[in-house]
């Protein structure tokens, strides 16, 4: 990595989370992502990806077991945390900058600190000549660079991703996964990331998790060992293609096994 900007350490002790109802959605994850590790999350519709990161931003409180960024609460690591989910949700009467400077503002940032921060991560998601262009003057993928932009606002130590890019063409899709690895790489943070695709998971990821079960629960994992940087090529690679069908082996076995 090209900063000294060290991420975050994420332990999943013993999770477990039940509706008010009785029914759980997950249960018994256990789980340690190092300082400055890609995890992408996989698993059915339903199996509790989203209910985890909800859980790791300290938006849902566990029925059972513990989750600590950095041997703190969620709630204590918060200022470290940006999440990012699948709709940009920028603000339509305010600019892609004001969008992006809306975080600084909320802490009291100067005018002048708010202008050079959106400025410097417009810049780095490649959008500084978009600043004073409105989210109906980008197309979706250009929202979704202002909505990562804005979770880089804060500089954060853990970026947590909800199918950032399911809503995009797949073209599109590849070039932003790309410029996510390229951000990782620059500015050091951890970043868990949940995905329907299998392909997508392991381009991005360091180890892939899978998910599935009801309850939700780990039911294998695949490290990535492919060559850096990534680019199309590591898309042509029998490396890729070797993780990419042992994700897919273990989801149908999962699926399989659920009777599904």
């Amino acid at each position: 990595m090209t900063t000294a900007t060290r991420g975050a350490e994420v332990r999943l002790t013993g999770l477990g989370i039940s509706y008010e109802r009785g029914e759980d959605i997950l249960e018994g994850i256990d789980l340690t992502v190092r300082h400055g590790e890609f995890v992408a999350f996989v698993g059915p519709s339903g199996g509790g990806k989203t209910t985890l990161l909800r859980l790791v931003a300290g938006l849902l409180a566990p029925t059972r077991g513990t989750v600590t960024i950095n041997d703190r609460s969620p709630a204590e690591a918060r200022a470290g945390t940006a999440v990012v989910f699948q709709d940009p949700t920028l603000l339509p009467w305010r600019t892609a900058a004001a969008n992006v400077a809306l975080g600084p503002e909320l802490s009291g940032a100067s005018a002048r600190d708010r202008l050079r921060i959106a400025a410097e991560r417009l810049a780095l998601v490649g959008l500084a000549d978009a600043a004073d262009k409105y989210p109906h003057e980008l197309s979706g993928g250009m929202r979704m660079r202002v909505s990562v932009a804005r979770a880089l606002a804060g500089s954060p130590r853990l970026l947590l991703m909800d199918e950032p890019f399911g809503a995009l063409d797949e073209l599109t899709r590849q070039r932003l996964d790309a410029e996510l690895l390229r951000l990782r790489d620059a500015n050091g943070w951890t970043a868990l990331f949940v995905t329907h695709s299998a392909a997508e998971a392991v381009f991005l990821a360091d180890r892939v998790v899978v998910l599935g079960g009801r309850p939700g629960q780990i039911v294998g994992e695949v490290a990535v060992a492919l060559n850096a940087p990534r680019d199309d090529s590591t898309r042509e690679s029998e490396a890729y293609f070797e993780a990419v069908r042992e994700v897919s082996r273990l989801l149908r076995q999962r699926g399989k096994d659920d009777g599904r």
